[in-house]
């Protein structure tokens, strides 16, 4: 099982954890991995750290799954602990003291990994190969979705979508697409919407505690209905191709990992208003390569460019045979 933590220097992957690993077993890895003392680590289920966790707890109380995300918070951007500094010999003869980090960083075989010889002492061209090759992703378009045709019902649709129209449409809102899937056709048949508590406005929204979700799943499925995707919405904007924003991406791509990663069926739902001020419903769902991305821990959100997806200097992203730091999102929706 792997979990990733994500904090202000990158997104790092833990692994071999299991449902019954605790928190303090991945302060414990952070520790040994980027010398960040246990007790100056804030573990948060959310970015903005609302949802703290406590030592003991298991990733299963947590309902932490694989892939899933932390958020570590700590004081100061430089890291040291007791025993992680060096000494450096200059040139002139002078001493200069050397955190174990900025040591490792300089010998890491990838920004935020151990270096080749910490993690094995002899290695062939082939298996660095192999291994340079697990965190290169090459881009290319998905030419089709997984889902070959989309139902939708109309009511279901009104509602959401008049809800937003009291606001002009200025305010963000999600809600879970329920419904069928035929296996056969690969087609999703959306029967209803279910809108769970949470705060919007026009740049986002923030799902709250739902303490009626698992009745909702239990209704549904007696009802004979499945959850087949979510519907988010978001206010008009000027640029007709600007589809998604990186968070709406790897919102997609981490819901998709959820449902059952390559080749799942699960929908993305998009609303807003066009030109002409009518609500316009669209079907999206994210490519094969962004949802193994997303699980790698290769993408993130991108404060300058929300256009696209930063990627994590951990990885490596070619675009047209080239390096790239970040990547169009249009290259993940099909």
């Amino acid at each position: 099982m792997l979990v990733r933590v994500r904090s202000k220097n990158g997104t790092w992957r833990v692994g071999d954890l299991t449902p019954s690993s605790t928190i303090a077993d991945i302060k414990r890895w952070i520790f040994e991995q980027h010398s960040i003392a246990p007790q100056q680590q804030q573990l948060a289920l959310d970015h903005q750290g609302a949802q703290q966790t406590t030592d003991s707890q298991t990733l299963r109380e947590l309902r932490v799954g694989h892939g899933d995300m932390l958020f570590l918070d700590y004081e100061g951007e430089v890291v040291a602990t007791g025993g992680a500094v060096g000494t450096k010999i200059n040139a002139d003869g002078t001493l200069t003291r050397v955190a174990y980090h900025d040591r490792a960083d300089k010998q890491a075989f990838r920004p935020g990994m151990k270096s080749l010889r910490d993690m094995k002492m002899y290695w062939t061209l082939g298996e660095f190969m192999r291994m340079d090759a697990q965190f290169e992703f090459k881009i290319s378009a998905q030419k089709e979705p997984q889902v070959a045709k989309v139902h939708l019902d109309g009511a279901s649709c009104n509602d959401f979508q008049g809800y937003l129209r009291q606001f002009a449409f200025q305010q963000s809102r999600c809600g879970w697409l329920y419904g069928s899937v035929d296996e056969e056709t690969k087609e999703v048949t959306v029967d209803f919407i279910y809108e769970p508590p949470q705060e919007g406005n026009p740049y986002g929204f923030e799902v709250l505690d739902d303490p009626n979700a698992d009745k909702v799943d239990a209704v549904a499925e007696a009802l004979g209905y499945e959850k087949v995707g979510w519907v988010f919405s978001h206010p008009p904007r000027e640029d007709e191709d600007f589809h998604f924003s990186a968070r709406e991406i790897l919102l997609a791509a981490q819901l998709q990992a959820d449902a059952g990663g390559k080749g799942s069926l699960f929908l993305t739902l998009k609303v807003t208003l066009d030109k002409e001020g009518q609500a316009s419903f669209e079907a999206f769902q994210v490519s094969d390569q962004c949802v193994e991305m997303f699980a790698a821990g290769a993408l993130g959100e991108n404060e300058q460019n929300p256009k696209a997806c930063a990627v994590s200097d951990t990885f490596t992203a070619l675009v047209e045979a080239k390096p790239a730091t970040e990547v169009d999102n249009n290259f993940f929706l099909c």
